[in-house]
């Protein structure tokens, strides 16, 4: 684990910028150990084989699926626990808990929660689509459910394509994953099929049926047209995809997709696609690659993950590089915006509660963090900047200078999750406060009284 060298006398007072600040989360870099690690292991020791997917429930709890370890691991309180997967072996059941009994997977890719707390996500080399229930506590098992898509138990006559009930439906290797604000349906970005598809949540089946696409007699769309195969707009009757890989959806079910083959980031609104952007056009990102993950923030900027790097989309049309080099070049860096760096993107989530970005940097073997708004619960009051806070980073204390009067002041970690409260009567001189129990890692702090809030940033090495 790398360390911070905490200069004697200094003080290093922290710029109060909320924006594109990239830290590593989950993991060890590509020069740790690589390898998927023991129940209640932390944050900053744990090792994953190949990380992909990943999902953060309504509790905070943040859940990754390790492709090659297969397995699928919630990080509570600050430690890893294995929810689904049988290890090195590859499978294809329901199944309580892990191991040779549980649920195996073979690959995933999407993921997602429900308002309940149950997991969806996609078993990629099954071509299915699985439940697993609610984390409730570590002494609780889950539940692994095969909801959707008959994988390796799919008669070879079967085409790689079925609208049906979910225990008869056919997907070809789908990757991208996404709920309606209602919970009714679940919708599928099915690669291989060049196609939309929805599962419903409520019919009791788990139907499945398709929104926008064409799939061919072997699983493949197919379009002749000028550009890019697959790659036309219109009525969803007459649109065609290439190859999407992610995809979004708002809460008034406009739907964004990231389409591979055709590096379009579209969108699926009153019975039409139309294509908003192209990653690969006149202002080109990571020619090399396609897109593989896209999310949308509280403010409606469209965030779309390209090989090595993060690109912005904000209404109008404008692209631009949020995090990552725009000229391509990969590795591992924690830093603002374009300075940092990616080996390999794959999966994004974002709590909307803290406004933060985790990105699984599957090249890296590590989840990153990164802050692109303001702290939680800062809406309703004028947001001042007269915060510092030093040493930053910290270790067993924390001063904070520029406040004065009885104040409320609450830390939270990069999942927004409340890690301490305190009532404080500042005296317009510095106040030092305690931390020696919160763990190594990234923090935002809210100091709130009658008037206003002020808020910062701040680091913890141990």
């Amino acid at each position: 684990m790398k360390k911070f060298l905490l200069l004697p006398l200094a003080m290093i007072f922290f710029s109060m910028s909320f924006g594109q600040t990239v830290t590593t989360y989950i993991g060890q870099d590509a020069s740790g150990a690589n390898g998927s690690s023991l129940d209640g292991t932390s944050l900053a020791d744990f090792s994953f084989f190949s990380p992909y997917g990943i999902a953060i429930d309504k509790k905070g709890n943040m859940y990754v699926g390790d492709n090659l370890g297969n397995y699928i691991y919630v990080f509570h309180k600050g430690l890893s626990y294995a929810r689904a997967g049988s290890g090195s072996t590859q499978g294809f059941t329901n199944g309580s808990g892990v191991g040779g009994t549980g649920g195996g997977t073979a690959g995933n890719t999407g993921m997602v929660a429900d308002a309940n707390n149950n997991i969806y996500f996609i078993d990629y080399l099954n071509s299915a689509v699985r439940r697993i229930s609610a984390f409730i506590s570590t002494g609780k098992n889950s539940y692994d459910t095969i909801i959707a898509g008959m994988g390796s138990n799919a008669p070879t006559t079967y085409p790689n394509y079925r609208d049906t009930i979910g225990a008869y439906a056919v997907f070809s290797y789908p990757t991208g994953l996404a709920i309606d604000s209602q919970g009714k349906y679940l919708y599928v970005a099915d690669q291989g099929n060049s196609a939309i598809r929805k599962i419903s949540l409520t019919d009791g089946k788990f139907t499945v049926s398709t929104v926008v696409g064409h799939p061919g007699p072997s699983g493949y769309g197919a379009v002749q047209s000028t550009g890019i195969s697959g790659d036309v707009d219109g009525a969803l009757s007459d649109a065609y995809f290439s190859n999407p890989g992610a995809l979004t959806i708002t809460a008034s079910g406009n739907i964004y997709v990231a389409d591979g083959s055709g590096n379009g980031i579209r969108e699926i609104a009153n019975g039409k696609v139309s294509t908003l952007a192209n990653t690969q056009g006149a202002n080109a990102f990571q020619v090399a690659y396609s897109p593989n993950s896209i999310l949308r923030s509280n403010s409606g900027i469209i965030y779309v993950a390209v090989g090595c790097q993060i690109v912005k989309y904000a209404s109008g049309g404008t692209l631009s590089t949020f995090a990552g080099d725009p000229n391509g070049s990969c590795s591992l860096k924690n830093a603002s915006g374009t300075s940092a760096r990616f080996q390999s993107v794959a999966q994004m989530a974002f709590n909307a509660a803290q406004d933060t970005i985790f990105v699984v940097d599957s090249g890296n073997y590590v989840v990153r963090a990164i802050s692109v708004g303001t702290a939680t619960g800062i809406q309703n009051l004028p947001v001042v900047q007269n915060i510092s806070l030093y040493p930053n980073p910290a270790n067993n204390n924390i001063t904070i200078t520029g406040q004065d009067g009885e104040a409320t002041v609450s830390i939270f970690d990069v999942t927004g999750r409340e890690m301490m409260q305190k009532q404080v009567n500042f005296n317009g001189s510095g106040y030092e406060l305690p931390i020696e129990n919160l763990p190594a890692g990234y923090y935002s702090i809210k100091i709130q009284n009658a008037n206003q809030i002020s808020a910062g940033k701040f680091m913890v090495v141990r």
